[in-house]
């Protein structure tokens, strides 16, 4: 087969149309069509890019070692990573340094709205509702960093202390555990057993058969069967690359969920200049609702993109109960 019939087949295989391969190499669905009838060929990294794709080498792409028969039992790769507590300790910040700002942001929110309301108004209810909930946060918080730091350490103190080797296969990974050389465990996964991949900076957080994984991204092979995976399982990866235009609606979306508490609260406090009575403006809060659901619904939508979208979810959920709680104390005190 030539390399355009060798594309065509390939991407049929996988269930991609032109347009769909086209958004994954970031080339138009015609260049694609234009590869597949052999009127123009791919570039050197667009064929690097395609092999990564499908799951084969260049070599296989181009026809160059189509005489050759495939060998399940043959090693394809093979990798051998030791860690160190540095190494490790950046790992986990990365691993939760995003839900630590958001968690404090939130709180540092709270706080400033707490200020705000003892500023505007004089209503212990109205500010026992907003200190109860920064002191849940606080506790949720307080509870996911020991629960975490916990697990954390027993990933840790494991893989400092050892050096992994992973021979891939055709089919399989072989993973093995040596202790100062020492041979100490070997286990074999299929592909199928991957659970998750989270992409952290330069390495891949690996969860295999119920174990985790560590491999560093720079040093897997530009055609490593683990991005040929990555390319056919998106589903599996917690960490994608966030078009900009979500990225961008995310952030508006959060800073107008907050915006909107802090004008609620403002426009009460002017309405309340006229008719002599902060309890008789909160109506207004719910006016503000359509900012924070919209949060809260953009995140519900974009979870499985990224964690990113974790902080429209809690900033949705948060200022919506607000704005009710608020709104809601209005209609109770007619």
């Amino acid at each position: 087969m030539t390399v355009g019939e060798k594309i065509q087949f390939y991407r049929k295989q996988l269930g991609l149309s032109q347009d769909d391969l086209g958004q994954k190499l970031f080339v138009s669905r015609q260049t694609v069509s234009l590869w597949e009838k052999n009127q123009t060929a791919p570039t050197i990294s667009n064929l690097i890019r395609l092999a990564e794709i499908f799951g084969i080498s260049v070599d296989e792409l181009l026809g160059l070692d189509a005489a050759a028969t495939p060998d399940e039992t043959a090693v394809k790769e093979t990798y051998r990573f030791s860690y160190t507590q540095d190494e490790l300790q950046k790992l986990k910040r990365l691993q939760v340094g995003r839900v630590y700002k958001m968690y404090a942001f939130t709180l540092v929110f709270a706080g400033l709205l707490i200020a705000f309301l003892l500023l505007t108004a004089k209503h212990p209810v109205l500010l026992g509702v907003v200190i109860g909930l920064n002191v849940f946060l606080l506790i949720v918080l307080v509870i996911f960093t020991c629960i975490y730091g916990k697990l954390w350490k027993g990933i840790a103190d494991r893989l400092v202390l050892s050096t992994y080797e992973f021979k891939v296969f055709e089919k399989e990974i072989e993973v093995s555990t040596y202790r100062e050389d020492e041979k100490t465990g070997e286990s074999r996964y299929t592909f199928a057993d991957i659970e998750k991949i989270r992409q952290l900076d330069r390495w891949l957080y690996l969860q295999l058969g119920g174990d985790v994984f560590i491999l560093r991204r720079d040093e897997l092979k530009e055609s490593s069967a683990f991005f040929s995976y990555m390319y056919q399982n998106p589903s599996k990866i917690v960490e994608k690359q966030i078009p900009k235009k979500w990225g961008v609606t995310s952030a508006v979306l959060s800073v107008a969920s907050l915006l909107s508490l802090f004008g609620a609260v403002a426009l009460s406090a002017w309405m309340a200049k006229s008719n002599g009575s902060f309890v008789k403006s909160l109506w207004v809060f719910f006016l503000m609702l359509p900012f924070p659901l919209a949060s809260l619904i953009f995140g519900l939508k974009h979870k499985s993109n990224g964690s990113v979208f974790l902080r429209n979810i809690i900033l949705g959920i948060l200022v919506s109960a607000i704005l009710c709680i608020f709104g809601l104390y209005f209609v109770l005190l007619r």
